[in-house]
């Protein structure tokens, strides 16, 4: 969003100079180069188009203000998604659980020199709605009783909790691994 309302303030910009462009040639009477010029400058400026992940605005954007944050922090994102118009669970829920996951592995990144930051996002909406996010993990992570993971700080285990809590009320399967110093949700 930051990327077109820099282009839009480019294009503000620029009209400004090809108004005063014209003013100037219709001020001297060379209707012949107002012509010409308005023909060039009349062509539509290159817009880029807004992404989307989906048709569900509340996770469309949490999805754009993450993603668009782990690239920020020059964090390598190879993402697949895709996600069912209809889907078989709340879609604030399912957000918040996308939060927390996204949240975890860019906090995970940035921890880590920028040619090691990476994240992988897989969601598949058919035959049933599924994701995987993985992360290089620059702690190490120790797993409690109950398979779940454990670190020093809390920043995580709060994100785990929170996404462990969302698939319990929707009867989901969840699975946390580290392998490779690689962790994966």
């Amino acid at each position: 969003m930051d990327k077109l309302a820099k282009q839009t303030k480019i294009i503000r910009h620029d009209t400004r100079h090809i108004l005063s462009t014209i003013a100037s040639l219709a001020e001297s009477g060379d209707m012949q180069a107002i012509l010409d010029f308005t023909d060039i400058a009349g062509q539509k400026p290159v817009m880029p188009e807004t992404f989307h992940y989906c048709t569900d605005a509340l996770i469309d954007t949490t999805l754009c203000f993450y993603l668009k944050s782990a690239e920020e922090s020059g964090i390598v994102l190879q993402t697949s998604v895709t996600i069912p118009d209809k889907l078989p669970v709340d879609s604030a829920g399912l957000a918040i659980c996308f939060a927390n996951a996204l949240g975890n592995a860019i906090e995970s990144c940035e921890k880590l020199p920028k040619e090691k930051r990476k994240i992988i996002f897989h969601c598949i909406g058919n035959p049933k709605l599924m994701f995987e996010i993985e992360n290089p993990q620059p702690d190490r992570i120790t797993f409690g009783r109950n398979g779940l993971p454990r670190l020093p700080e809390s920043g995580m285990e709060a994100h785990i909790r929170s996404i462990v809590a969302f698939c319990e009320e929707y009867d989901a399967f969840y699975s946390f691994t580290s392998e490779n110093g690689w962790f994966k949700v």
